[in-house]
């Protein structure tokens, strides 16, 4: 008798083992849905490193991050950041064509192009669903 209840508790406790473990993988931290995964990203035409002067963006702080050498491109930075974070990155070039880029949770969400500077500046909005969007300055 005690054999059969040690079993069906052992059963059950088998049973119940995915859903557990489901139950507390979807509980931490990476899928957090006030947050959104933003690339700045930083291309130049020839590729050739000296030609990017100067380099700016806002970090997951909102601290701005100035740079006058890149040891490579194309240059990117990701970044997680909540609700009505300033977005902002700005390059420099002096002898090469430059294209910079926003995404937003892997979306391509702004793309300029310039043979001096450039720069994308604006907010994050998440809505009550999760959707990120970007509203430019």
């Amino acid at each position: 008798m005690k054999n059969n209840i040690r079993f069906t508790i052992v059963t059950i406790l088998f049973a119940l083992l995915p859903a557990l473990l489901i139950s507390c993988s979807s509980s931490g931290s990476g899928g957090d849905d006030d947050q959104a995964k933003v690339k700045y990203k930083v291309e130049l035409e020839d590729g050739r490193v000296e030609c990017l002067t100067r380099l700016k963006y806002r970090d997951d702080n909102g601290n701005l991050r100035t740079f006058y050498e890149i040891d490579e491109v194309p240059w990117s930075k990701i970044i997680y950041v909540n609700d009505g974070a300033d977005l902002y990155i700005y390059a420099e070039v002096e002898c090469d064509w430059l294209s910079i880029y926003l995404y937003i949770n892997d979306r391509l969400i702004e793309r300029e192009n310039s043979y001096s500077f450039r720069d994308i500046e604006g907010y994050l909005r998440i809505d009550e669903e999760g959707n990120a969007t970007f509203e430019e300055i």
